[in-house]
């Protein structure tokens, strides 16, 4: 695997790898290196080698800088190992999405190529930098996804809006398989009916939301609603997670007069997470809309959805599509009044109605499992060693 990532910290690499394990692969795992972390070591089986290179958020020239020296570091560190490892497949996690060539040499000497796209490009960079689907580097960024779609074997994505983006672009549906953000159902246990009524009981007000504080995300909504619903429902609001509009955050508090009733957590261990979520009365996904946040599908709605629990969440194309129309209280995306009216909804509801709202988020959910990703992640991978052409939407077809 290479990635511009950080191994373990990467959940979805992270699961992938130890599937890999579970079902007798050897698994290498190439990626950058955080504070702290070693050079070489060996995770739960996995072997990792790190590049000396880290990742910060700056501007486009550092974003380019960046992405250009781990496509070195990363194709000459996975480049030399090939030689003595003949590797059956390669899988290159996104973005940059032209990290795929640096599996070239592995390619060469008889490697698949698995291109496991958790972002798209073109979307991201209209939704960070402003501009319009018909910008240059927009236009750039879509050539760039093509083709490295079309140099791998196969591929990946996190969303069947994703999925339809690629198609529509020029991608071949039967080389791109859907395997999701899904909970880690080690960390994030599946819901039970004795949870689902405990649960909702115990701390009805309390709302928690668990990921990146970024402005699209929408946490300053969250405050802003917040102020309007306080003079009825004495809400408090946990956020978990860091980012870089945290201080901004802060002081958004501090100005509408709730700082009391938000508290800030920082970043804290997944192996937290799940019992973080069932202390709290419901979940909040604010997600603004945009190019890529249209398309995307939340982890943290996933993990909220399957220790099942209350959830209130943005009416966003994808978050609609892959758990339908009553897993949350939907509330129109970046809509101050509909947030508030909808934390409203929440505040009347009774135990019996809270508890009915957890278990159709739960039920939601059980189509997306890892349990059942996890089946179709390693049919793809199996099917990419065994040589076999590879047609997801159909069988496999072994060679002559």
């Amino acid at each position: 695997m290479l990635a511009h990532s950080f191994y373990p910290s990467d959940v979805r690499i992270r699961r992938e790898a130890s599937a890999l394990r579970e079902a007798g692969w050897e698994v290498d795992v190439f990626c950058l290196r955080g504070p702290g972390e070693m050079a070489r070591e060996q995770v739960d089986g996995v072997d990792v080698y790190r590049v000396p290179l880290g990742r910060r958020r700056g501007s486009r020239l550092r974003y380019a800088l960046e992405y250009g020296l781990a496509f070195v570091a990363l194709g000459t560190s996975v480049g030399r190992r090939t030689w003595g490892r003949r590797y059956a497949v390669v899988q290159v996690h996104t973005l940059p999405d032209f990290l795929v060539f640096a599996s070239t040499p592995a390619k060469w000497l008889g490697a698949r190529v698995l291109l496991d796209m958790h972002e798209i490009a073109p979307e991201f960079y209209q939704q960070k930098y402003g501009v319009g689907p018909r910008h240059p580097m927009v236009r750039l960024l879509q050539t760039v996804e093509q083709a490295s779609l079309g140099f791998a074997d196969a591929a990946l994505t996190v969303s069947e809006d994703l999925r339809d983006r690629f198609v529509e672009r020029g991608a071949d549906p039967e080389r791109i398989a859907l395997v999701t953000n899904s909970a880690d159902e080690r960390l994030f246990p599946a819901a039970t009916g004795e949870y689902l009524t405990r649960g909702v009981v115990a701390a009805p007000l309390q709302l928690v939301y668990h990921g990146s504080l970024l402005p699209y995300y929408g946490i300053d909504l969250l405050i802003r609603a917040l102020a309007v619903v306080g003079g009825r429902w004495p809400f408090t609001v946990e956020l978990y997670g860091g980012g870089e509009a945290a201080e901004a955050l802060r002081a958004l508090a501090e100005e509408c007069g709730v700082s009391s009733s938000v508290r800030f957590h920082g970043l804290v261990p997944q192996e937290k997470l799940a019992g973080v979520l069932q202390r709290a009365g419901a979940g909040v996904v604010p997600t603004r809309p945009g190019p890529m946040l249209d398309l995307s599908l939340s982890n943290k709605l996933l993990e909220m959805a399957c220790i099942g629990m209350p959830i209130v969440a943005s009416a966003l194309p994808s978050y609609r599509r892959h758990l339908g129309e009553t897993a949350a209280l939907y509330m129109a995306p970046g809509d101050l009044s509909a947030l508030a009216s909808a934390l409203n909804r929440l505040a009347g509801l009774g135990v019996r109605e809270r508890a009915a709202l957890a278990a159709s988020a739960s039920a939601a959910y059980g189509r997306w499992r890892w349990e059942r990703q996890r089946v179709t992640y390693l049919d793809v991978v199996e099917r990419l060693r065994s040589g076999a052409r590879v047609h997801l939407s159909g069988k496999a077809e072994t060679p002559a």
